[in-house]
């Protein structure tokens, strides 16, 4: 793998990590359309990594004013996703991980996207419980964590969009588009930390087949463009709805379809 690829996968990274469109997804599809071969598991994992610290460079400040209760929601709320991802990850990465599944999971998000949209906009307005998850009194409760947290989990199917299910569970149970956003960002961290250490710590020799300068190289543009996509995200959610990802994913599913 040259710099100028790892560079542009981890630029892909740092933009659909964030977005609600699948990080995964695009990893697949990407060298798929240009013609690379496919990069080494580890490899994501770095990318992964290296958004992650953006997330807690970004929201640094909140993660350690944060109180004990918010903590435990937030590492609870991650444990679905890493059970059932140390259980059957290696099935999901050897049966989903094509262009074809990655083309469903996009349309199917996409529904799960609309529909959480569909509901929560019919929901009566006022005071809620988890207005501001950043209050000690505002957290959303563990039971409500481990809820979004369930749905976190689908995005181990590439294509569903880890912050686009954590969203659309969040519009479920309440939170505003805005709110939803930062919980799923925050609910990240555990769980990728987790699974970034646990993978480099098992395949950190094959980080030589990629190459030092590569792997560094991606986990550094997939950072800094993480910390952008953040910021422009949660602006953009304050006032527009999640419609012109959910076109976009069915665009990208039927062209998915039509060109692999």
């Amino acid at each position: 793998m040259s710099i100028l690829q790892a560079i542009v996968l981890g630029v892909v990274q740092g933009i659909t990590e964030f977005l609600p469109i699948s990080s995964t997804g695009h990893l697949i599809i990407v060298p798929a359309f240009l013609g690379w071969e496919k990069a080494p598991f580890v490899f994501d994992t770095s990318l992964h990594l290296g958004t992650t610290l953006a997330v807690v460079l970004y929201f640094f400040k909140d993660l350690i004013k944060a109180s004990p209760r918010t903590l435990t929601a937030l590492i609870l709320g991650s444990l679905p996703v890493m059970v059932i991802g140390f259980f059957g990850g290696d099935i999901i990465e050897n049966t989903f991980r094509t262009s074809q599944w990655v083309a469903l999971f996009l349309v199917l998000g996409s529904v799960l996207m609309y529909i959480a949209q569909l509901f929560q906009s019919k929901q009566p307005a006022g005071p809620r419980e988890n207005s501001d998850m950043y209050e000690r009194e505002g957290t959303p409760s563990i039971k409500t964590s481990v809820l979004i947290g369930l749905f976190q989990s689908l995005a181990l199917l590439p294509g569903i969009s880890r912050s686009g299910s954590t969203i659309s569970g969040g519009l479920f149970f309440g939170l505003s588009r805005e709110e939803a956003a930062r919980f799923s960002f925050l609910l990240s961290t555990p769980a990728i930390l987790a699974a970034a250490g646990y993978q480099l710590f098992t395949t950190y020799n094959q980080i030589a087949g990629v190459g030092y300068a590569p792997f560094t190289a991606g986990m550094v543009s997939s950072f800094v463009i993480g910390i952008l996509a953040i910021k422009g995200l949660l602006n953009f959610l304050k006032k527009r709805s999640l419609n012109v990802f959910i076109v976009y994913r069915l665009a990208l599913a039927l062209l998915i379809l039509a060109v692999l």
